[in-house]
């Protein structure tokens, strides 16, 4: 789970994830973002690998930016008739900071449970290393962001009108998948931790050498299995319930 982001709460390792995620969710190029926060291309890559630490005053200029950008995207979808929402839309923490930016493109789904004022979005992000895909989810108060949870119900209606015929089983079955993992996580808090242990024990295993001993790759391999039953078992017991 994300806490709010203010320059305490955010080390060097999650400014960095931020800084690449959000700017993306945006549009924003590496030469765009360096150019709002008055730095170099370079600087921007040096902050987003973590190889030279993002200071305070552009970390609090950058989430100042993103929020600006995000309001602006929101006024233009209550001026303007834009049947598929607004471009981008920032989940807002307790103290009304971002602790996260969505995009139209990469949103994903949402639930809301309004008995406990509680809801979770889920978008694609890319991982920045590997290039590769992935869900992010995201839990939030919805009395801190009825705005959101507007754009995203309008994300959500707009691809159910353009989705093709052809495709509409597979994309209601796919929302409907992605929504009731969303239902469990949002249950169960600990899920979110125990997708960070898969996601750990997947480096370590990935990170066995080849001469490494045998017994080593299988010490790996157990750790990894057993983090995805206890994963398992989590969604399960949630489904359940």
């Amino acid at each position: 789970m994300s806490t709010p982001i203010s320059p305490d709460a955010v080390d060097n390792t999650d400014r960095a994830l931020y800084l690449y995620r959000w700017r993306r969710a945006l549009g924003w190029d590496t030469t765009a973002t360096a150019a709002r926060l008055s730095v170099t291309a370079r600087t921007i890559n040096l902050w987003e690998t973590g190889a030279q630490p993002m200071p305070d005053a552009r970390w609090l200029l950058f989430v100042l930016l993103v929020q600006q950008a995000a309001e602006k995207q929101m006024k233009m979808d209550l001026e303007q008739v834009r049947p598929g929402g607004p471009d981008v839309a920032v989940v807002l923490g307790p103290d009304g900071t971002p602790v996260d930016v969505v995009s139209r493109e990469n949103y994903a789904g949402h639930v809301t449970d309004r008995l406990i004022g509680k809801g979770m979005v889920a978008s694609v992000v890319t991982d920045r290393e590997t290039g590769r895909e992935r869900l992010h989810n995201q839990s939030f108060d919805l009395a801190d962001n009825e705005g959101f949870v507007h754009a995203a119900e309008q994300w959500a209606a707009y691809r159910n009108i353009i989705v093709d015929a052809h495709e509409r089983w597979s994309y209601h079955l796919h929302r409907e998948m992605v929504q009731q993992a969303l239902r469990a996580e949002m249950r169960n808090p600990q899920i979110g931790t125990l997708k960070a242990a898969i996601e750990q024990a997947a480096a370590e295993r990935n990170a066995v050498g080849d001469d490494e001993p045998v017994e080593a790759h299988h010490a790996a391999e157990r750790k990894l299995r057993a983090a995805i039953w206890a994963l398992q078992e989590a969604i399960a017991q949630g489904v359940e319930d």
